[in-house]
């Protein structure tokens, strides 16, 4: 029989756990993780030419998306984003693993790691569309909102960053500590080198347009021939920007309330001066505005009044040819196109109330535009690519604004052997 007086044998505790997570903030968690990658894959049907069903403007999403800071090694950085979030949103059922702890510290090591790296994405990208853009996309804005509560939501409760209590077996993992940050560092660095580095041409898109030819210069009644004779545009009844007699011409379908239109348009003044003239442009106005051209199945609001400027614009072309150049020069002048009231007045003063008021009275005007939407619509068919501005460039098309100017004397130095002087 045992002594009274001896004490019991201790037995050993059991191993020590870490303790689970908060269930509640995890559910929160993979709610925003979900929301990311569903808008993430969004973002990226409308980089590859999807539809826009939210309504995002020329403005914000569409120009966004479309510049440089929108891929990343030319691939659209919503498709890595959309594979960072989706893969943070499957760790987070193994974060509270409770039969295979080796899973457990596997899942939380990448889930900080993953975090760490959306967090700097977030301000990363923030920074761009703030600060470099100047253009904020909101359905790209709302998903690095939801990316970075998600992520803080992961920190706030992570093991790693829990200390070990003195004197007691610890109930967590060892922290890491710089380990979690240089992997996170070293991706972010992989983000920004990535986009720096390789120097897209914005939204550019350059294919073969079959057909497409223009008469000898100095030749009465000359004309343009596009997309196999479907199109045949004489040059006295087009408005033009530059020397009508030029040896080259170039034709370009914009629509007023288009940025990259815009950024093109200052493209093409630099590069005439830069090439002495050497290239006349047929300016033709195609409104991306969805109730007045069926091709166009994304809802912008930016382009709502793209047909009211295009009427003016071509009404400017009818009063007085040489106040054409000028006008669009002014619109296009600013970041944003002035009221269209305010354009009317302008284009008032340069051609006469009365004269506009005439020639806008004009059939010519609407047949026009129609027609300008079919070559939209055709090069639509041939490219499944929403987009403005569209240059023919002998028997190319590009779509998109050029990142730099080079690029588009270097298109013209290769196409059409024009020299710089």
């Amino acid at each position: 029989m045992a002594s009274p007086n001896r004490r019991p044998k201790a037995r050993p505790l059991p191993p020590a756990t870490p303790r689970p997570t908060n269930r509640r903030l995890l559910l929160i968690v993979r709610i925003l993780l979900s929301v990311a990658t569903a808008l993430s894959g969004y973002l990226l049907s409308l980089s590859r030419g999807g539809n826009s069903y939210l309504g995002c403007g020329s403005a914000n999403c569409h120009d966004v998306l479309q510049s440089r800071w929108g891929y990343w090694l030319g691939i659209p950085v919503s498709l890595p984003a959309l594979l960072l979030y989706l893969a943070l949103l499957v760790v987070t059922f193994y974060l509270n693993e409770p039969t295979r702890l080796s899973w457990r510290k596997t899942a939380w090591t990448f889930a900080n790691v993953g975090a760490l790296t959306v967090v700097g994405a977030v301000l990363w990208f923030a920074f761009l569309q703030i600060a470099v853009l100047r253009k904020v996309c909101p359905v790209c804005m709302g998903t690095h909102l939801a990316g970075l509560v998600a992520a803080c939501g992961i920190l706030s409760v992570s093991p790693l960053r829990q200390p070990k209590k003195a004197g007691k077996e610890s109930l967590s993992f060892p922290n890491p500590g710089a380990k979690t940050l240089l992997s996170a560092l070293v991706g972010l660095t992989v983000l920004v080198v990535g986009q720096i580095a390789y120097q897209t041409t914005g939204s550019i898109v350059k294919v073969k347009s079959p057909g497409t030819s223009v008469d000898p210069a100095n030749t009465k009644g000359r004309s343009v021939s596009l997309l196999n004779g479907q199109f045949r545009l004489s040059l006295q009844d087009e408005p033009l920007v530059g020397d009508p007699n030029a040896p080259h011409v170039l034709v370009n379908l914009f629509d007023y309330t288009c940025y990259a239109c815009r950024v093109l348009h200052e493209q093409l003044a630099e590069a005439q001066k830069a090439l002495s003239n050497q290239f006349v442009v047929v300016s033709l106005p195609a409104p991306l505005n969805r109730a007045f051209n069926p091709a166009v199945t994304e809802a912008y609001p930016g382009h709502e009044e793209g047909c009211q400027y295009a009427r003016v614009g071509l009404g400017v072309w009818r009063a007085k040819p040489s106040a054409f150049g000028p006008f669009t020069d002014w619109v296009f002048a600013s970041e944003y196109p002035p009221p269209v009231a305010q354009a009317q007045l302008r284009a008032e003063e340069l051609v006469g109330k009365q004269a506009l008021a005439s020639a806008l009275q004009d059939s010519r005007i609407e047949e026009e535009i129609r027609r300008n939407v079919a070559i939209y619509a055709t090069n639509y068919l041939a490219i499944g690519q929403h987009s403005l501005p569209q240059l023919f460039v002998g028997t190319n098309l590009t779509v998109g604004a050029f990142r730099k100017k080079e690029g588009l004397l270097k298109l013209l130095q290769d196409e059409l052997h024009l020299k710089v002087d």
